[in-house]
């Protein structure tokens, strides 16, 4: 069958330096689905101030944010810089606001401006480990629901 190169929208490539791992394709797809193939570009995945809540305006199709959400939650898989706001916004796909809309458009803006950012797994390093966590108490202003976060990195440190 030969090298692997293209396996549910992860697009696989090999060199004697190492394997990119790259969803480039897909976000395209996403941005063209979306109508943000021609939009401008956003430097942040999510402005810094943003406080995601549930006031406001609920959404009348709420299909819309939710495909979104789940599309979003694939593309993770090579975009470690959007987890956590990805994983913010999925908090709210029982009941979305616009304002929850308007940060998913957000970014897919930044998305539009970050298409070549891949995941490289060099051949020729020591592979290591390294995890961190934390968590804020009572941090969810809804709730009042403790939230707790990771940050995992593979590879040299």
């Amino acid at each position: 069958m030969g090298n692997l190169k293209y396996f549910l929208g992860l697009e696989i490539a090999r060199s004697s330096t190492g394997i990119f791992l790259s969803q480039r394709h897909y976000t395209l797809t996403l941005l063209e689905d979306t109508g943000f193939l021609a939009s401008k570009q956003a430097t942040v995945p999510m402005k810094p101030r943003v406080r995601l809540t549930n006031n406001g305006d609920l959404l009348q199709d709420m299909t819309q944010y939710r495909q979104l959400i789940g599309r979003l939650l694939y593309l993770t898989i090579s975009r470690p810089d959007i987890i956590f706001v990805v994983h913010k916004l999925s908090q709210y796909v029982s009941r979305p606001r616009t304002f929850h809309l308007t940060a998913v458009h957000h970014l897919l803006k930044y998305l539009k401006s970050s298409l070549g950012q891949d995941v490289f797994f060099p051949t020729n390093s020591s592979c290591r480990l390294r995890a961190f966590s934390d968590a804020d108490w009572a941090a969810c202003i809804d709730t009042r629901k403790s939230v707790t976060g990771f940050y995992i990195l593979l590879g040299m440190l």
